[in-house]
């Protein structure tokens, strides 16, 4: 299920709540509350995919730790790692660039100095979470949370909009059309990685089986370093470059962006897998 949270729709809300008197009005907030809480119970459809692809591709070892340290909180999976909060309990300032490196579009790669300011963003902190899990002396609880950071920054250093800098948001500015409704850049790649009604594991399942020994071979290696390059490379070579001028998606653009987002989707779970195969 999707919510649309936009300006438009809030005011919208507002107006019909001003019609219907002013007990109305006095529970939006609560209302809205209850919607986002919804929406984020559902996790995200990318991180979701990515660890169920990952699960597929972990050492029986691994597999039998990774289920010990998921029992701490009772989950019952990798991919219910995904559907949590990872921020919850932390100040958003404090982790509000965690999710992404503002690497300058023109730029020729990632830049400590220039794009992660006091290693406040998502190649330092994959780093960093990375070291916690592989930390056998660290408490359970430390290394689980490290877990659930670690699925979720391995997703999104692997969305090209996340790792570039164009001054416009991550594409959040970019105004575009879709069959008549208006949206934007960032939410076209959001929508291309797939829909929060589809079946996560039914997706999953079908972008691994096309993945091959080989693919396997080439895409586990690397750093975060080299998959925010990989990405910030799409963003230019693709993002951008064939990004309509008269701002109306073509069939062909939105196509090519699924195609993009499922080979992102399959090397961030082949890189998940690979990292906790080294780490647990």
């Amino acid at each position: 299920m999707r919510f649309d949270f936009s300006i438009a729709s809030v005011r919208s809300a507002v107006r019909r709540c001003r019609g219907t008197g002013w007990l109305s009005l006095a529970l939006l907030p609560l209302v809205l509350w209850l919607l986002v809480g919804a929406a984020r119970a559902d996790g995200e459809p990318g991180q979701r995919i990515v660890a169920a692809i990952a699960e597929r591709f972990l050492d029986q070892r691994t597999a039998a730790r990774l289920q010990a340290l998921l029992a701490v909180d009772n989950l019952p999976s990798l991919d219910a790692v995904a559907e949590l909060d990872v921020t919850a309990g932390r100040q958003d300032r404090a982790t509000a660039h965690w999710r992404e490196v503002a690497i300058p579009l023109g730029a020729l790669a990632y830049s400590p100095a220039r794009d992660c300011r006091n290693g406040a963003c998502i190649v330092a902190k994959l780093d960093q979470f990375i070291a916690i899990l592989r930390d056998k002396t660290a408490p359970a609880d430390r290394r689980l949370e490290a877990l659930k950071f670690v699925v979720c920054l391995a997703t999104d250093i692997h969305q090209p909009l996340r790792v570039a800098d164009n001054g416009d948001h991550g594409g959040a500015r970019v105004v575009l059309v879709d069959e008549g409704r208006r949206t934007n850049l960032r939410q076209v790649w959001d929508d291309a990685v797939g829909d929060d009604t589809d079946d996560v594991r039914v997706v999953a399942a079908t972008l691994a089986s096309s993945i091959s020994d080989s693919d396997r071979r080439e895409w586990q290696r690397g750093s975060p370093t080299d998959w925010a390059n990989e990405s910030h490379a799409i963003a230019k070579s693709f993002v951008y470059r064939y990004l309509p001028r008269s701002g109306v998606l073509t069939s062909g653009y939105e196509s090519g962006a699924q195609e993009v987002m499922h080979d992102r989707l399959r090397r961030a779970g082949v890189r998940l897998a690979w990292i906790l195969n080294r780490s647990l």
